[in-house]
């Protein structure tokens, strides 16, 4: 059975390139032409997940939650969840990227797993997310609470988001480091 992504009643494709390290987000260009049905699909969205490459991942395991609203992805060879949510026209429902990523560390490699939503009243949008996991060394249920994704620029790749977190937590550390040297001069 095939998994719904987003609201509006033409389905967006979703591919996966180099074991799944880079996900595509195709939407239908345009209405289907002609009596055969034809659609045209245009990429409207690329994500490559920080952390992975095709030579140290077996493969990213992908997995849509069944309302379509949020992608899961998880490494087979690095401990790390990514959650990726489905951003969608407010007037059309039309999907038109990925406006939110939120990547976790865990302890062990994910090597499959099943994504649920489920009733919650810890979170304001009123469901959680989970996802129940085979890692490598355990079997976990992990629960996220949808208002933790974090909303990026439609350009911005998961890799450099990463990228620029590892920038200011090196420039927080040497502003610290310069901070340190000024008052030990100065003492």
């Amino acid at each position: 059975s095939s998994q719904r992504i987003g609201t509006q009643n033409v389905w967006p494709i979703i591919t996966g390139s180099e074991n799944n390290t880079s996900l595509q987000l195709w939407t239908p260009a345009g209405d289907a032409s002609g009596a055969q049905n034809v659609w045209t699909m245009e990429k409207c969205h690329e994500v490559a997940f920080a952390g992975t490459s095709s030579e140290d991942a077996d493969w990213i395991n992908v997995a849509v939650t069944a309302d379509g609203n949020f992608i899961m992805a998880a490494s087979t060879a690095n401990p790390n969840l990514f959650v990726l949510h489905v951003c969608q026209d407010a007037e059309t429902s039309a999907v038109t990227g990925f406006d939110g990523l939120t990547q976790w560390t865990l302890l062990f490699p994910i090597l499959s797993f099943v994504p649920c939503i489920c009733p919650s009243s810890n979170d304001e949008m009123g469901f959680d997310l989970q996802a129940f996991c085979v890692q490598t060394k355990a079997i976990q249920k992990f629960q996220i609470a949808p208002t933790s994704c974090r909303v990026l620029p439609p350009s911005l790749t998961a890799a450099a988001a990463a990228d620029a977190a590892i920038v200011e937590a090196e420039v927080a550390a040497a502003e610290a480091s310069a901070a340190k040297a000024a008052e030990a001069s100065a003492a």
